[in-house]
């Protein structure tokens, strides 16, 4: 028979070791939590639209000044943004809407052409005037590219207005237009105040429907697996899921303009 002393040893390791295991199994729990809940963005159309039916893809084909030779498995000129259905006088037309923060005017891109090309991103107001337009000329590898207005620039965008955007590509720098992408997009304010990067950052931004930011942060966060799968997320709910995997090979800052 146990003795009394060795009764009290038994249940003191029990307990014990109780108390070590508790722990680590809530951590394990808390942490499986935080990488299988998916971020899913709240799209939401912008107020009012320019009623001018667009796409997220260019029209551009293989051949031309922007190819030497085909290529395989060709994925066209791709903007990320999503596309939208409404209806505008009684009439439902789908187009590229999104929204942004002045911090975040950043659009990222499947560009399929490679060598010297010219990239242009013009914005007008509701009205039509032109609010900026800036080309750059640069080096290109196929595959994904983010171009930023700067932030001073977006800062003067009048708040809650439809803007109409043109992503342009210039495959021969001749000063010819040959592939483009064009849309709407309504500069909102920020859900919360400026920080690093994180998943609950990406997360507010997701769930106030702000397109570009929540794109343009979660892109920050892909060196790990749990921003990766954020990410692939992201892009799988709107149809961009063929280009997940692509590294993100540039990324353009513009310079101001004064029109």
């Amino acid at each position: 028979m146990m003795s009394y002393s060795k009764h009290l040893q038994f249940y003191r390791t029990v307990f014990l070791s109780g108390c070590m295991l508790v722990p680590l199994v809530i951590q394990n729990a808390s942490a499986q939590t935080s990488i299988s809940s998916p971020i899913i963005f709240n799209n939401q159309v912008p107020p009012k639209n320019s009623g001018t039916p667009s796409s997220n893809r260019g029209s551009g084909s293989q051949g031309g000044l922007c190819f030497v030779e085909e290529i395989e498995d060709f994925k066209p000129l791709t903007v990320f943004v999503p596309e939208v259905t409404q209806t505008v006088e009684e009439t439902k037309i789908t187009t590229v809407a999104t929204r942004a923060t002045a911090d975040h005017v950043v659009f990222i891109a499947h560009v399929p052409y490679s060598g010297e090309l010219g990239i242009e991103l013009l914005l007008n107001d509701q009205d039509s005037n032109p609010v900026y337009t800036q080309a750059v000329t640069t080096n290109v590898e196929a595959g994904l590219i983010a171009i930023q207005i700067p932030m001073a620039i977006a800062q003067t965008f009048t708040v809650g207005e439809v803007h109409r955007w043109y992503f342009q590509i210039d495959c021969g720098n001749q000063g010819s237009i040959h592939d483009y992408v064009e849309g709407d997009l309504v500069i909102v304010e920020p859900p919360s105040t400026a920080a690093p990067v994180t998943v609950d950052q990406v997360r507010n931004y997701a769930q106030a429907g702000i397109w570009l930011d929540t794109l343009y942060l979660s892109q920050q966060l892909r060196a790990d697996a749990q921003g990766q799968e954020i990410w692939r997320g992201l892009l799988e709910q709107f149809g961009f899921a063929e280009f997940v995997d692509e590294p993100l090979r540039q990324q353009v800052l513009l310079p101001p303009a004064s029109l």
